[in-house]
């Protein structure tokens, strides 16, 4: 839940922490320090911070959308054309309650 919650904030709040997973990654699989480390993180199964950060919201979103367990979120989410009957360019975008 914390990485739902921090992860969208600017880039210079995560960077330490992106920095440190590289690092982790470079030693992990033996690689140089200035090594590129996408190639690594492909072979290891290992999302970079970014890439958790939108699927650990992806599966939120899908919770929330789907499955409608009040167990699984801290908000309800209801599409907007729920809410009134009115043709509006928003009415299928996804509000939270």
């Amino acid at each position: 839940m914390g990485l739902q919650l921090w992860g969208s904030t600017f880039t210079c709040h995560t960077d330490r922490i992106r920095i440190i997973q590289k690092k982790a990654i470079r030693i992990i699989a033996g690689a140089p320090r200035l090594e590129n480390t996408m190639p690594f993180f492909d072979k290891l199964h290992i999302l970079p911070l970014t890439d958790l950060y939108r699927f650990s919201v992806g599966q939120f979103m899908y919770r929330q959308t789907y499955i409608h367990s009040p167990a699984s979120g801290m908000f309800n989410v209801l599409y907007k054309n729920s809410i009134h009957e009115y043709f509006t360019r928003g009415a299928h975008n996804i509000q939270a309650c």
